[in-house]
């Protein structure tokens, strides 16, 4: 519902002081270039190398090609992953495909980036490695909205967590 993907079915939601059910359709490209999003299953494009996925995202929200060189280094450089920029996803392991993930949704300066279970492939090692990157993310501003069924990734992350059960909140800490 952040990113206006699916509607409410009573209620209001609110992004960024925008009342998302006053959005016109036509407003809503603009709203997303400000929600970076990141998936379980990563949606890299298989026949693109790390750097040509990443730059995808600054090519649909036609970002001067002068910048995106730029803007690609400084956040591959962030995530460790300069050296594998030429690689393909299925050369990468889950840990390194998810950073990937990550860059695409980081390299536009998100205000908000939604994280759906974005350990949930990965193994311990990884896991750890991806959340310390959220916290730092969080922790330079970018607000983290994260869904997860993994009650100790929550409980590491040791910041605020909404509970939804049946469309309801039931617990807010």
């Amino acid at each position: 519902m952040i990113y206006k993907d699916e509607e409410p079915t009573k209620g209001t939601v609110k992004v960024m002081g925008q009342n998302l059910r006053l959005l016109k359709k036509k407003d809503l490209p603009k709203l997303r270039r400000k929600i970076g999003v990141i998936f379980q299953d990563f949606k890299l494009l298989p026949d693109r190398t790390l750097e040509e996925n990443v730059l995808f995202a600054l090519e649909v929200t036609d970002t001067p090609p002068r910048n995106m060189k730029k803007k690609l280094m400084e956040i591959l450089t962030y995530l460790r992953l300069s050296h594998k920029k030429y690689s393909f996803p299925y050369q990468l392991s889950g840990g390194e495909q998810q950073k990937v993930s990550i860059a695409r949704a980081l390299v536009r300066d998100p205000y908000i980036l939604l994280a759906d279970e974005p350990t949930g492939n990965l193994d311990s090692r990884s896991s750890q490695d991806i959340l310390d990157i959220l916290l730092d993310i969080n922790y330079k501003g970018t607000t983290v909205i994260m869904a997860t069924h993994n009650l100790n990734v929550v409980k590491k992350m040791k910041k605020r967590m909404l509970r939804i059960e049946n469309g309801e909140l039931v617990k807010d800490k």
